[in-house]
């Protein structure tokens, strides 16, 4: 149990260390050496999240976090984050946060980590 807790851990913190790249299934397997079926059903047996649900959902922690500790305007954000369409961004974080960038940033907000229950034992 506890070496598949580590395994988890450590996917999961090397999605927190890229997850601003052209991250994907297939390069998460290739460096892991697993097929993209078994990564898929791995991490989500293991954390309840898809893959996409996990990159998406640290994404949107780091943009939350630069719109809260930065004054970065949103195209500046979203080259950061790795997502290149800035109304995509927008979209997607009002479908996280309930809320808009703007609406985020003025409210004061603070990011939470969706993942740290993972990353706990996994130094980041």
């Amino acid at each position: 149990m506890e070496a598949e807790e580590g395994r988890i851990g450590k996917i999961i913190k090397y999605i927190y260390e890229n997850y601003d790249r052209e991250l994907s299934l297939s390069v998460l397997s290739e460096e892991f050496h697993f097929t993209t079926v078994y990564m898929s059903h791995y991490i989500k047996k293991e954390t309840g999240y898809t893959f996409l649900e996990i990159l998406t959902s640290v994404r949107m922690y780091y943009a939350a976090k630069y719109l809260t500790e930065t004054k970065m305007k949103n195209g500046e954000i979203c080259s950061r984050i790795g997502i290149s369409d800035e109304r995509y961004f927008g979209q997607i974080f009002k479908k996280n946060y309930g809320m808009t960038p703007y609406e985020y940033r003025k409210s004061g907000s603070q990011a939470v980590n969706p993942f740290q229950k993972f990353t706990e034992t996994t130094q980041l």
